[in-house]
């Protein structure tokens, strides 16, 4: 297995980490009111890419299709959680 189908997950989830817990108004808010959101979000959310990277890992014929389901099941999560975060960018910037 090419060490890019481990390398993706991992910068994926380096990806969650930045964009859930580093300031970038006004597509997050870190107030202190929120970290228990942000914290139930991160257990719902980072054993996924972690999961395609140890299934992908051992190259055996369960985890050749369980890595690209999870990878097609969070890539429409993500397509969703893009497009709700367009209109409240929209609607921020346009009040």
């Amino acid at each position: 297995m090419p060490p890019i189908a481990v390398a993706v997950p991992i910068l994926w989830l380096a990806w969650l980490v930045l964009t859930e817990w580093v300031p970038t108004h006004p597509l997050n808010d870190l107030a202190p009111g929120n970290l228990r959101p942000r914290l139930l979000a991160a257990a719902i959310n980072y054993p996924f890419p972690l999961l395609i990277a140890a299934g992908v890992a051992p190259h055996r014929p369960w985890s050749s299709i369980a890595a690209p389901a999870l990878c097609v099941q969070r890539l429409v999560v993500g397509l969703l959680a893009l497009a709700m975060s367009g209109t409240t960018l929209a609607a921020t910037l346009s009040a």
